[in-house]
């Protein structure tokens, strides 16, 4: 029975983007790349114009991370006119203690980098305050159970061998300090947010205040109050909740596009969430623990206080340095990724080119202010005689050490974004193959333990320097430059091998499957021999088919089964139910006469079997003894399920071959027949099908959406899997993805937005799932095709009261159902709903193909 047009949900969505507009529409223009540089005039231009581009980017970013970093060294400034013993404990609690913690927060924060990231770059805007949200609730968590650290560090600074009067003040100052541990749980997220919207000038501007806050704080506690390490740890709980609070005000009275108000949905997909931040979190620990087990080492001297102190005071000078280079290594991370994106690999190696020298000449610049001040510059930290000459001993190390540390940041972050961008994220976070998987874990370990080799060779040249007596400040500080040394070493050496033409082509194909026609085969084999089993992602075979397109509208016909109408001309769909006909008229093209053969069989009728387009796009009817739907082979010769095939000669002579379309097998088609007016899946078209099975219908979506379009298959059953992967093989715009369609945050790096989504998935909460992946992947004014089983939702009621609970709850996740048949006589209790998701206001659903 002919069920009625469906009513348009009245809410307004709640995530939309500021203009309503939908979220795609990025231009495909591509910029041209840099001429080669022949000409000392040429790269004095390149240099100007790539220095422009990345201060803007970097200079922002730099101050923000110099002012925050300013919290921690001014305090210890303030700290040392106190007395050697307080700065010495304030030196451990915060190079070993909060630094810690500090660094594995800021690791399982950074999953927002790149979720804020690709949300505001697709117009989806209103995610970002869920994202952000999210990161709270898990940086909160993590900050409840470090908060054991703090309370415990007296017997755990003792147990590893500090002195006991440092050991205890240390303790006392870390347990005050515990309140900045949760300002940064909020402090980070809210970081990401405002930087992927490139509100870094914000970000700036409340660093510097809360700086100078911060000193006077400090001056007032210390020097007038006479708190002791208590102001300054009030000071540094203040300063860190100010920055907190004012990012949190700025986003919420400034940001409301990417602002909406506390959501449940931050609870959604928290684990898969962890699980991508953690292996930055540990990367990031490492190298934390570097400098703060050369610290720990360093108590264990005679005359500690004025080791540690000394250290730790020229531990501070090189963490200015420092954090210039987080800021540039955060703008060469941006330069790096946008050229690759937009295929240009000259612009790509210039940026680096012009980064690194820059970063040399400040290295050096760096180097020279602190040999020329090298007996002065401790004053600011110190007025202990003593711990002035013990710092100027190891001046000449530093100033070589700032030298190197200029370089290995640079090239370090630039080399992780092809390591995470190209292989964690996009091959590893799917866990789709095995192989792919065992490929990406060992090369994460590889990483992860050059950094654990590269530490442990720096504590390990030091305490061989210390068994020769070597002058142990010296002894520390060579080790802390061998460490530096190796890892600059090896990255120079990556970036040297580096195919930068091949760096571009993966990228391109990766982020933007729908260009995967457009490479040559035998780039196909390289890529093979790469990156085993990825070649499913990047594969790269032109096809060029034709596809047929009726023109005139259809008379207005009717008839049981009557399809038709429209662009196409007419058909007979025997047996399509009681689903509404279109007109049976129509000038469609008429195809020519054949027959099948091969694998799969041919259609009954021979040589009289005649082709005709369908007012679905790319969607065919087959006329002979039998008819059928069809669609065009995009792999001619291959039959997928042992479906008929019938081969067609045109006018000029050439060969078209046609794959029946089964009804029985697939919903989609069996929704065809019983009238649906649009399936909204035309040549081109980016769908997203969930529950694929064996790939039966997802090979006849593959046909329809052609080269040009791309089709995800999601899929939980290995067993299916297997099949799925097998006919993508030879299906170029097919990527399978064996997942949980229930969990889409583990897919997400695999899949770009969508056009369509179709949900083939017998769940009791098939709505939610849709919805979820919707919230992740469908465009703003796309479009969904999901089948209702009745009786897997529930078997008590009748079918009809099922379908329309089930609207209700598309209805409530901001999708906007337009029509509604039922599958039968090919599917009972089944039913095929269709609509948009978030449409903008003044645009209607259309019901027409």
């Amino acid at each position: 029975m002919e069920q009625p047009l469906l009513q348009q949900a009245d809410e307004e969505s709640r995530l939309r983007r500021s203009d309503g507009g939908e979220a795609e529409g990025v231009s495909e223009k591509k910029a041209e790349d840099y001429p080669p540089v022949r000409e000392a005039r040429e790269a004095r231009e390149v240099l100007v114009a790539e220095s422009k581009k990345l201060w803007t980017i970097g200079a922002p970013i730099t101050f923000n991370i110099l002012c925050l970093y300013g919290f921690c060294s001014i305090t210890q400034m303030f700290v040392g006119h106190i007395g050697n013993l307080e700065l010495s404990a304030v030196a451990i609690a915060l190079n070993v203690v909060y630094l810690f913690n500090f660094g594995f927060l800021l690791g399982m924060g950074s999953a927002l980098e790149t979720l804020c990231g690709q949300a505001f770059g697709a117009g989806r805007v209103g995610m970002l305050g869920v994202y952000m949200q999210r990161s709270w609730i898990i940086l909160v968590a993590s900050s409840i159970l470090l908060c054991l650290l703090y309370i415990f560090a007296t017997p755990v600074l003792k147990l590893i061998g500090q002195e006991d009067d440092i050991a205890d003040l240390a303790g006392k100052f870390t347990i005050s300090i515990i309140p900045q541990l949760f300002a940064i749980a909020f402090n980070f997220p809210a970081q990401k947010f405002l930087q992927a919207q490139s509100k870094v000038l914000v970000m700036a501007w409340i660093g510097f205040v809360a700086l100078l806050l911060h000193v006077g704080m400090l001056a007032l506690f210390i020097f007038v109050f006479d708190w002791g390490l208590a102001g300054a740890a009030a000071a540094f709980n203040i300063s860190g909740w100010v920055v907190s609070l004012a990012q949190i005000a700025y986003i919420v009275g400034w940001c409301k596009d990417g602002w909406t108000g506390l959501s449940r949905s931050a609870f959604r997909d928290l684990w898969a969430f962890v699980r991508l931040s953690f292996a930055s979190a540990v990367m990031l620990c490492l190298e934390i623990w570097y400098m703060m087990i050369l610290t720990v080492l360093t108590g264990h001297l005679t005359n500690a206080e004025v080791a540690v102190g000394s250290i730790s005071i020229c531990m501070n000078i090189n963490g200015w340095e420092g954090m210039i280079f987080i800021g540039l290594n955060a703008a060469i991370s941006v330069r790096v990724s946008n050229e690759l994106g937009a295929g240009r690999p000259r612009a790509t190696k210039y940026a680096v080119i012009v980064i690194l020298l820059q970063s040399l000449a400040i290295g050096l610049i760096c180097m020279v202010l602190v040999l020329a001040t090298r007996n002065y510059f401790s004053i600011i930290f110190t007025s202990d005689k003593e711990m002035q000459r013990a710092v100027a001993k190891i001046a000449y190390l530093l100033g070589i050490t700032m030298v190197l540390n200029s370089i290995q940041p640079i090239i370090s972050g630039k080399h992780e974004f092809f390591l995470q961008e190209s292989l964690w994220e996009v091959a590893g976070r799917g866990w789709w193959l095995t192989l792919t998987w065992v490929a990406t874990t060992v090369l994460a370990f590889l990483w992860d333990s050059f950094w654990v080799f590269s530490s442990t060779l720096g504590c390990s040249y030091s305490v061989v320097l210390f068994r020769y007596n070597i002058n142990w400040s010296q002894g520390i500080w060579i080790g802390i430059l061998g460490g530096i040394f190796l890892q600059t070493v090896v990255l120079f050496f990556v970036i040297w091998k580096t195919d930068w033409s091949a760096e571009v082509k993966d990228l391109q194909i990766m982020r933007h499957p729908k260009r995967q026609h457009e490479c040559s085969c035998g780039e196909e084999e390289k890529r093979k021999k790469l990156k085993p089993d990825l070649h499913l992602l990047l594969a790269f075979v032109t096809f060029r088919c034709g596809g047929f397109r009726g023109r005139s509208d259809g008379g207005g016909g009717r008839g049981r089964g009557r399809g038709g109408g429209g662009r196409g001309g007419g058909f007979e769909g025997r047996g399509g139910g009681r689903g509404r006909g279109g007109g049976a008229g129509g000038r469609g093209g008429r195809g020519g006469r054949g027959r099948g053969g091969g694998r799969g069989g041919g259609m009954k009728g021979g040589s009289r079997v005649v082709v005709q387009p369908h007012r679905h796009d790319g969607v065919f009817v087959a006329k002979g003894k039998e008819d059928a739907l069809c669609t065009k082979n995009m792999v001619p010769g291959e039959a997928v399920y042992g479906e008929k095939r019938v081969s067609v000669q045109n006018e000029d002579g050439s060969k078209v071959e046609y794959r029946v379309w089964n009804p029985f097998r697939s919903k989609l088609a069996a929704a065809i027949l019983g009238g649906v007016d649009n399936i909204w899946i035309a040549p081109g078209t980016r769908v997203l099908y969930l529950g694929a099975a064996s790939g039966t219908t997802v090979s006849h979506v593959s046909d329809l959406v052609g080269p040009t379009g791309v089709v995800y298959a999601v899929e939980f059953s290995h067993r299916s899997g297997r099949d799925l992967v097998n006919m993508a093989k030879k299906r170029t715009n097919v990527i399978p993805i064996i997942e949980d369609a229930r969990h889409p945050a583990r897919y997400r790096m695999l899949v770009g937005m969508v056009d369509v989504i179709f949900s083939d998935v017998a769940q009791p909460d098939q709505a939610r799932i849709l919805a979820l992946n919707a919230s992740y992947f469908l465009k703003n004014g796309g479009h969904f095709v999901i089948s209702i089983k009745a009786n897997c939702i529930d078997s008590t009621v009748p079918a009809e009261a099922v379908f329309a609970q089930e609207v209700k709850k598309l209805q409530a996740e901001q999708f906007k159902p337009s029509e509604q048949v039922t599958l039968e006589p090919f599917e009972r209790d089944h039913a095929c709903v269709v609509g948009g998701y978030r449409m903008p206001k003044k645009q209607k659903v259309s019901t027409g193909s």
